[in-house]
């Protein structure tokens, strides 16, 4: 079986099997109740009941436009220095 690959630019592809499928456009908790687990919370949330008996892993997300913060929080919920982002 060939696996499929999609070309990002000239010198690397991603293979399909690992595409981001989820994106998260905005993600925010009040200042006073951040670092309590709340936005990883929620975002597991999301990864398991994204399709109908099947969850998604950490590193199948993509960020749109984080912040410095948003960037931080990417980082370690992916576990990927270079987490997706669109």
């Amino acid at each position: 079986m060939q696996q499929e690959t999609i070309a990002t630019d000239a010198d690397a592809t991603i293979p399909a099997m690992e595409l981001p499928l989820c994106g998260v456009r905005r993600i925010w908790v009040a200042r006073e109740h951040r670092r309590r687990g709340i936005a990883t919370a929620l975002l597991d949330c999301v990864l398991q009941n994204f399709a109908y008996g099947h969850s998604l892993s950490r590193s199948r997300v993509a960020f749109a436009e984080p912040t410095a913060d948003g960037a931080d929080f990417a980082v370690n919920f992916t576990g990927r220095e270079d987490f997706y982002y669109y």
